[in-house]
């Protein structure tokens, strides 16, 4: 089995363009069980999301046994954030991806996740880079407040690799997503942060799950460990 954590649908303003049929292609080629799906930033996204969540969600409905939903939120849109992740939870999504603007503070979020504080099956896939407002440190306060929910650091924090890794070893509600993320930087991620704390993803189409997959199994000769890096963190972080 694998579970890739990481896959957008639709067009994002950088040209980058997922279509539901290239994943399920995808998945088939390599033999993916599951992916994790979210909204790609589209134009006209602002300020909720909803259509490119509902997207998902039919996506979701069209393939239930390949595709697990998760919501987008911009959680700075206050009320009207609060009431359309309200709307995806009814639906049910079972996850949630967020990615900070600049001038946003991870505090921020606090109107989201007191929504989901409890579950621990609701994992929360965090955008984190080298740019001051994506940098895996400055969520460690919201973190450490919310200890029941899983939270996995989408590229390992790219430049800011170490740091990531830092941060996900102290505390036990973190994880971490590779993808996009060099060989050179994974190998040290998996160094020290261990298989424990990695789940694979693929950042379609910012990346391939092809190229991901090869990364992760050039580097990963223990078969245990890459089995958890490949599904089985995931069946326990989504309670599968």
């Amino acid at each position: 089995m694998i579970i890739d954590i990481h896959n957008h649908v639709g067009l994002s303003q950088d040209g980058g363009h997922s279509k539901l049929e290239d994943i399920i292609e995808n998945m088939a080629t390599y033999k993916i069980s599951k992916v994790a799906l979210f909204a790609v930033d589209e134009k006209g996204y602002e300020p909720t999301y909803k259509a490119q969540n509902t997207k998902v969600i039919a996506a979701r409905d069209q393939y239930p046994d390949k595709v697990i939903a998760f919501a987008r939120i911009i959680p700075s849109a206050g009320h009207i954030a609060v009431q359309e992740f309200k709307r995806c939870l009814k639906l049910g999504v079972k996850g949630l991806k967020m990615k900070m603007s600049y001038g946003l503070n991870p505090r921020d979020a606090k109107c989201i996740l007191d929504l989901i504080a409890d579950r621990s099956d609701f994992p929360v896939i965090i955008h984190t880079a080298h740019d001051e407002h994506s940098q895996p440190r400055i969520w460690e306060p919201v973190m450490a407040r919310y200890p029941k929910i899983n939270f996995i650091m989408a590229h390992g924090g790219k430049d800011r690799y170490r740091q990531c890794n830092e941060v996900a070893i102290k505390h036990p509600n973190v994880y971490i997503d590779t993808s996009t993320l060099s060989y050179n930087r994974t190998r040290h991620t998996y160094a020290n942060a261990g298989a424990e704390k990695i789940l694979f993803g693929s950042d379609y189409p910012y990346s391939h799950p092809g190229v991901e997959l090869k990364k992760l199994q050039l580097l990963v000769k223990d078969k245990k460990d890459l089995g958890l890096i490949l599904y089985k963190n995931a069946v326990r972080l989504l309670g599968l």
